[in-house]
């Protein structure tokens, strides 16, 4: 497609429109009219003959695949062919959705000397988890007059995958790893004999009758003693609730910021327990639920592994839907075939849920190690958590919370009584939070 530019603009001004006035005067006027129409129209014709195929030799090129995180900034990389047309400067523009933040202006990528190919780079900042597909870059030139613009769409295939922001949650969480110096934590003691079958070996003065192998014994017709080791490679299942009731805001907006919803920390979450768990060397599994299960990454190790449960996760939205426990219970009990720790990242606020939730864990908390994490809508808190006080309006939202507040710890413990750990988690510390309990389980062998 072709549209006048700023120089035709000015060439039908200067020119062509004192031509049309000289040629409505008519008289003597009207050759030197009707020549000056001519020689601008003529112009405008030559021009727009010579350049209308220099824009078919440049092709705009993006990668594949490009993966961004969430709130950081980030680029997605151009590669323009000039290929053997005079184009000297191209101007390029994407259609990308309102919330990658990227310019609103085209973007010109000049044609290096002596070289056909220039590279370039889309400057965003996502502010919301997803996948993007990009499928139409826009390409404009001028023509060799500049009279004209050449203006063409040129398909192309991207796939822009925008992830968590794990930056701030790592950093928090980095001093619970460090075992040297003042720093970080001690190192933590083993607590416990261990579950897991090692050797056998003579008996010895002192050996519990538990631990008597009593069928290798009668073969070699002198007590044998079993030995055990600490567990080495655990199982740590993390389950993420999707369900509407992740959609509420985890903390309060900064200006310029979209406001972080619980599923967005929920995810982080998973992801820091995912890291933790490799640099133990213990399996990580996740699934994800609200009604139903929505989706199951079995529990294994590995690199490759995490990466596939982030891809699991960096598209999780939130439902419309309240959550099912015992869907939830059901899909766990048929898919963990060893003893796990299960971590249930969920909302805890809506009693009727709360209800459902404590006496549907009955089952499964018989054969699992169950941590349900919950994380406190905004303004659920003790009254007296902020020094700071407002209005009357202020107090009473205050002691609303403190209420909420109150009831969501007595629901901690009466599933701590019927078997399960309870954790109410801080937005600020929610990574060392899990992290914490979950070495604490390793410390303590509970699995």
């Amino acid at each position: 497609m072709m549209v006048p530019g700023v120089r035709l603009l000015w060439l039908a001004g200067t020119v062509m429109l004192p031509g049309c006035v000289l040629v409505g005067l008519g008289g003597a006027w009207a050759p030197a009219g009707a020549g000056l129409l001519a020689l601008g129209v003529l112009a405008s014709l030559v021009d727009l003959v010579r350049s209308r195929h220099d824009l078919a030799a440049v092709e705009v090129g993006l990668p594949g695949l490009v993966r961004l995180a969430r709130e950081r900034p980030g680029a997605l990389p151009l590669r323009v062919s000039f290929g053997d047309t005079p184009v000297r400067q191209v101007r390029v523009g994407l259609r990308l959705p309102g919330f990658l933040h990227g310019r609103t202006d085209p973007l010109a990528v000049d044609r290096p000397a002596g070289s056909h190919e220039a590279s370039a780079a889309w400057t965003c900042r996502p502010t919301r988890r997803g996948r993007i597909v990009v499928d139409t870059v826009f390409v404009e030139a001028d023509s060799r007059a500049g009279l004209w613009t050449l203006r063409m769409p040129q398909p192309v295939t991207c796939e822009v995958r925008i992830y968590p922001n794990l930056m701030a949650d790592r950093k928090a969480a980095a001093a619970v790893f460090l075992n040297r110096g003042l720093g970080g934590i001690r190192v933590r003691r083993r607590v416990g004999r261990g579950r897991d079958f090692e050797q056998l070996r003579d008996y010895i003065h002192g050996d519990g009758f538990d631990e008597i192998h009593w069928r290798a014994t009668a073969k070699r017709g002198t007590p044998v003693t079993k030995v055990f080791q600490v567990e080495r490679t655990q199982e740590v299942v993390v389950a993420v609730d999707v369900s509407r009731l992740s959609a509420r805001p985890a903390r309060l907006a900064e200006p310029g910021h979209d406001p972080a919803t619980m599923l967005e920390r929920y995810i982080a979450a998973a992801l820091l327990i995912g890291r933790a768990a490799e640099r133990q060397g213990d399996r990580f599994g996740l699934l994800t639920f609200s009604h139903q299960v929505h989706t199951f990454v079995p529990a294994r190790s590995g690199r490759g592994h995490y990466t596939a449960c982030l891809d699991a996760l960096y598209t999780a939205q939130p439902t419309r839907h309240s959550p099912d426990f015992h869907e939830l219970f059901r899909v766990l009990g048929t898919r963990l075939r060893r003893r796990s720790l299960v971590i249930l990242l969920t909302s805890m606020d809506d009693e009727a849920l709360t209800e459902q939730l404590t006496h549907r864990l009955l089952v499964a908390a018989r054969r699992h190690l169950l941590l349900v994490a919950s994380l406190p809508p905004v303004g659920v808190e003790p009254a007296f958590a902020r020094p700071d006080a407002g209005d009357l309006a202020d107090v009473y939202n205050r002691f609303a919370g403190h209420l909420l507040w109150r009831r969501i710890r007595a629901a901690g413990q009466d599933l701590h009584a019927r078997g399960a750990q309870f954790l109410l988690l801080d937005d600020e510390r929610i990574g060392t939070q899990l992290i914490s309990q979950y070495l604490e389980v390793k410390q303590r062998q509970l699995l």
